[in-house]
């Protein structure tokens, strides 16, 4: 429709001037909208100025962590051992005290095989065999030049005792050796030992 067509048509006309009408009354109730989002901006704007750039940073994190989690979660083993490494991290970045005792800790395990190797390298072996004759290992005790008794005192512990005689053994008498004395007559006590 050309502007010449309008004219001739009236009611053409009226429906542009109406459309015109809606037009400009929805463009003051946008600009009164659009100022109202300026005000918003600007107090959003005026409360960021005060807050710390490290929480911000922080509230970044925590949302690309939860994004992450929620959306692309490993429900393997890899993502469990992925999700608890991300937790020590954070927990060893937050906390000084935490770092030093995790230092501490990695230092010790580390030093104490070595410092283990070190007491024990220094010691000789408990059970160290020898081989040697007696005159090689014990050079200031030579062996004796007469013949050992043997039928003589045996040293046992570190005492000395006598050798016993068959007539000294509990249980032997003086008769035959197959015989059982049984109660001597004379006493009326039992002879010298048990029965054989």
């Amino acid at each position: 429709m050309s502007v010449d067509d309008r004219s001739e048509n009236p009611q053409a006309s009226k429906f542009d001037e109406e459309l015109l009408e809606r037009v400009l009354a929805r463009a003051e109730t946008g600009s009164a909208q659009a100022d109202q989002l300026n005000l918003d901006v600007q107090r959003m704007r005026a409360a960021l100025r005060g807050v710390d750039r490290g929480q911000l940073g922080r509230a970044s994190d925590l949302s690309q962590r939860i994004l992450s989690q929620t959306t692309g979660e490993d429900l393997s083993w890899r993502g469990d051992i992925r999700l608890v490494g991300r937790y020590l991290r954070s927990g060893l970045g937050a906390s000084p005290i935490l770092r030093l005792a995790a230092a501490s800790l990695l230092f010790h395990l580390v030093a104490l095989p070595v410092l283990a190797y070190w007491i024990l390298a220094g010691q000789a072996d408990p059970l160290e065999l020898s081989f040697e004759t007696y005159e090689r290992a014990h050079p200031s005790q030579p062996f004796p030049d007469q013949p050992l008794d043997v039928a003589g005192p045996l040293p046992v512990g570190g005492v000395v005792e006598e050798p016993l005689v068959l007539d000294e053994i509990p249980g032997n008498t003086s008769g035959d050796e197959g015989q059982d004395s049984g109660v001597d007559a004379d006493s009326g006590d039992e002879g010298g030992g048990s029965r054989l």
